[in-house]
């Protein structure tokens, strides 16, 4: 939960606005931003029932297409719930094109959030001690009765008003995570309207699931997917089995492990199964996190925390200087869960009670629904705190889980923790006529996540609005493939082929730790959609980024006590130099291409040459700019 600064307070939905919208009467103007479109603000009633006044002013933003004769739109929806979609209107207007032809799309925010009259809390604007739970009943407080009226039928209902006003016939809803609810809950009350459904990483009519059921028994065919093909190789047996002894370790008491900030100082903390279960989940919108976790779980089981803790640190932003941009409406995510899930209490219950009732339903659930976890983890979910402290202010909404037959292409990462592909399959059979993808190698939201050469979820896309069967994922490689176990000393390190001794393991460790620093700059740039300005090594010393993305290593550790230092421009050769830890000292170029490897180390020349550069180092990462190419839509969701 990101405790986000936010904007306008719930009374301001009284300000007199009209209830209901009439029939195309939409004052579409220019937008300043983004250029080419129209922007309007179309007004809803807060409560339909009438029996709280006010309105709510929705922000909508429209792509008019130049011919559409069947006078349709495509509606796409963000997540959260509690995410603007408003600012990804030009990302939808992309990856949708094949949609575009012949139909306007239509983006808006949803009530409560964006510039559609955002909820706000005090309680969650300042820094306090409280508890998440105490928050969660302050923020309900001071938002009022009118909290109630923010949940997924309240927005499917504001699509129908749209719809009417902008004189559309049918829509297409595209939904991604949290949006695919509310496009089910849409085509659940007006299925007359609906021409075709695009759900991307699927949440069902009912959920999501508050005690994470279906995420907990994703987790070791993820984790088998991560490994397939002998990735895993030289790493684990299992990862997870290994991330099962970890568990039982916590079990008897948080880790404590050592990382290093961004600023090359040394920190420890500890960190327990409900940090760990963050980690993997994190992975969904961040490769590089899963593809570091079999390598750190195989470390953890032995002892060595090194890896697993500079993982769970990277979480918090400690390991990189770069601040995180919040990107979901605190308050308006709270009163949409807490007033809606189905969750093991009573509505009228007091915290106290509901903590009670919490124990004693997940203690008649059988254990293994939890497994490689417990049930401990899934009690420590920051959603149940939240919402352990959450005042409903009505009865539960009803869900209408019955969906009609629609032409609908339904998305779904293989990796995906979040949504993950069971639920998808499961609305899939749910809906006739529905075709259902997934996804290879690929996490939450998969339009925005596949980086891969056969881009199936795109083709998929193109073959449904070109009325061609869609066709499922056949060649998909990961481009994130699971790294190395970080050995302790320089001992434990392998050699460079054609190298032997300890010169061997010294050019392997070089290059280990250039690839460290590459990969730890791309991950940070996959969470904060930029490259960040330092990284921090494994074991000490910290990498800068120069603005033109030349990395500048200064006693950079991968390896315990050995030294890399020196500059790797963005193109061109890398000098590196490296002392310490028993290393054989001297200096070490890399050429633009990876295929050759010279310098002098001991006061020697050398120079080996590969046929390729995988030979020397891993050559599967993509760049930056590619993997940055979709961060917004990647993390609508």
């Amino acid at each position: 939960m990101s405790l986000a600064a936010l904007a306008a307070p719930l009374v301001a939905l009284a300000a007199g606005l009209a209830a209901a919208p009439a029939q195309a009467d939409v004052a579409w103007r220019a937008c300043a931003q983004p250029q080419g479109y129209q922007c309007a603000q179309v007004p809803v009633a807060l409560d339909r029932s009438g029996g709280v006044p006010g309105a709510v002013s929705l922000n909508v933003i429209r792509a008019a297409a130049s011919s559409n004769p069947e006078r349709s739109a495509v509606v796409a929806l963000a997540g959260g719930p509690g995410q603007a979609a408003a600012p990804l209107a030009t990302d939808f207007a992309s990856t949708l094109a094949p949609a575009l032809t012949n139909r306007d799309l239509l983006v808006f925010d949803q009530r409560g959030t964006g510039r559609s009259n955002p909820l706000t809390c005090g309680a969650f604007q300042r820094d306090s001690a409280s508890s998440l739970t105490s928050l969660a009943n302050q923020c309900a407080s001071q938002l009022g009765a009118g909290r109630r009226f923010f949940t997924t039928n309240d927005s499917a209902q504001d699509i129908e008003d749209l719809r009417i006003a902008a004189g559309y016939e049918k829509l297409v809803i595209y939904g991604v995570s949290y949006g695919t609810k509310v496009a089910l809950a849409y085509a659940a009350a007006y299925p007359q309207r609906v021409e075709r459904l695009v759900l991307d990483s699927v949440v069902t009519p009912e959920g999501p699931d508050p005690l994470q059921r279906s995420t907990f028994g994703s987790i070791s065919r993820v984790l088998g997917e991560l490994c397939s093909r002998s990735a895993c190789r030289g790493i684990t047996n299992s990862a997870t089995s290994d991330l099962r002894n970890v568990v039982r370790k916590m079990q008897r008491g948080n880790l404590r492990g050592s990382f290093i900030r961004s600023n090359g100082r040394t920190a420890s903390g500890t960190f327990g199964r409900d940090d760990l279960l963050s980690v993997l989940v994190a992975g969904d919108l961040n490769p590089t996190l899963r593809a570091e976790l079999p390598a750190a779980l195989a470390n953890a089981k032995r002892g060595n925390n090194w890896q697993l803790t500079r993982l769970v640190a990277r979480l918090s932003g400690l390991t990189a200087s770069q601040a995180d941009d919040e990107g979901v409406n605190t308050a308006l995510y709270a009163a949409t869960t807490c007033e809606e899930l189905p969750f093991p209490w009573a509505r009228d219950a007091d915290a106290r009670t509901r903590d009670a009732q919490l124990r004693a339903a997940l203690n008649s659930i059988g254990p293994n629904a939890f497994l490689p976890f417990d049930r401990t983890t899934a009690r420590e979910s920051t959603l149940l705190a939240l919402c352990e402290g959450w005042p409903n202010a009505g009865p539960a909404p009803v869900v209408n889980g019955t969906l009609p037959p629609a032409q609908t292409l339904i998305l779904n990462g293989n990796a995906d923790l979040r949504t993950p592909l069971s639920d998808a399959q499961a609305v899939g059979a749910r809906i006739s006529g529905s075709q259902t993808v997934g996804v290879p190698y690929t996490g939450h939201s998969v339009l925005g996540s596949e980086i891969s050469d056969e881009d199936c979820a795109k083709r998929a896309v193109q073959q449904f609005f070109g009325n061609q069967p869609v066709s499922q994922c056949t060649n998909a490689d990961n481009l994130f493939t699971p790294v190395p176990r970080a050995p302790a000393t320089l001992s434990g390190a392998p050699t460079v082929r054609g190298t032997s001794g300890r010169l061997g393991r010294t050019l392997a460790t070089v290059l280990l730790t250039a690839d460290d620093v590459r990969r730890q700059i791309l991950g940070t740039s996959l969470d904060f959609g930029r490259s960040p300005r330092a990284v921090a090594g494994l074991r000490g010393g910290r990498a800068t980024v120069t603005s033109s993305g030349t990395q500048r290593l200064r006693s950079v550790q991968y390896i315990r006590n050995v030294r890399v230092s020196g500059t790797v421009p963005v193109r061109g050769t890398a000098s590196l130099s490296v002392r310490g830890g028993g290393a054989v000292s001297g200096t070490v170029r890399i050429s633009a291409n990876g295929n050759v490897i010279s310098g002098r180390l001991g006061g020697r020349r050398f120079r080996l040459t590969f046929a390729n550069s995988s030979s020397v180092r891993d050559t599967s990462l993509p760049q930056v700019e590619d993997v940055l190419r979709n961060w917004k839509l990647r993390n609508a969701g």
